[in-house]
């Protein structure tokens, strides 16, 4: 199994490790760990035991993409952030909720939704703490008042445009722990974007004049 890790402390590698040897290796390298592994599309937050049970079944993925963090805490003291969108959160995202809030669930809601009403059902159903919503913004604008009242946090992710380019995620400045590629529906062009932060919605305000 390919492990590619991934940390900012520690820095990134890769290493090509014996099925076998998958538990072992990751117990010895981080003893008092549990993980976040991202394989294909897939962001999951997993424990070892678990890991190891993906493997004696023959079910783990070819490669794993690993974010070692410490272990959470009980469910009380665990942050529900609701992610809001058909996109992953990127490594550097995730990174962020655990250096910013320790022990965290991020549960991901990839259907549609119809209105503001309907993100606030699903945030109920789900006891969420945090929303990162990728909505329309006549969509937020509207759901942020509810949010503010419930005391539930909604935070935008501040993307930056490095440019287009027809290379996608094999781009030479492709970074995998803060970079995504969207692929321009009209010409065979991606537009690149890298994460940069992470800011808390307050209040949007829609000013209208007459035509």
């Amino acid at each position: 199994m390919k492990l590619k890790i991934l940390d900012f402390k520690e820095g990134h590698f890769e290493e090509d490790v014996p099925n076998e040897r998958v538990i072992a290796y990751l117990k010895d390298k981080f003893p008092s760990n549990t993980f976040v592994y991202i394989a294909g599309d897939a962001h999951i937050s997993i424990d070892i035991e678990t890991l190891n049970m993906q493997i004696n079944q023959g079910t783990a993925p070819e490669e794993l993409i690993i974010l070692p963090r410490m272990k959470g805490g009980s469910e009380k003291e665990k942050v529900k952030v609701l992610w809001l969108s058909r996109h992953k959160p990127l490594p550097i995202q995730l990174d962020i909720f655990y250096n910013k809030l320790k022990h965290f669930d991020l549960i991901q809601y990839d259907k549609r939704v119809s209105n503001a009403d309907h993100v606030m059902e699903i945030i109920q159903k789900y006891s969420a703490d945090i929303l990162v919503p990728v909505l329309p913004q006549t969509i937020i604008s509207h759901l942020l008042p509810k949010c503010i009242e419930k005391g539930i946090k909604v935070l935008r992710a501040d993307m930056e445009l490095i440019h287009e380019c027809i290379d996608g995620e094999n781009c030479r400045d492709f970074d995998i722990f803060k970079d995504t590629c969207i692929k321009d529906v009209n010409r065979d062009l991606y537009r690149h974007y890298r994460f940069k932060t992470f800011k808390v919605l307050k209040e949007i305000k829609i000013i209208e004049e007459d035509f």
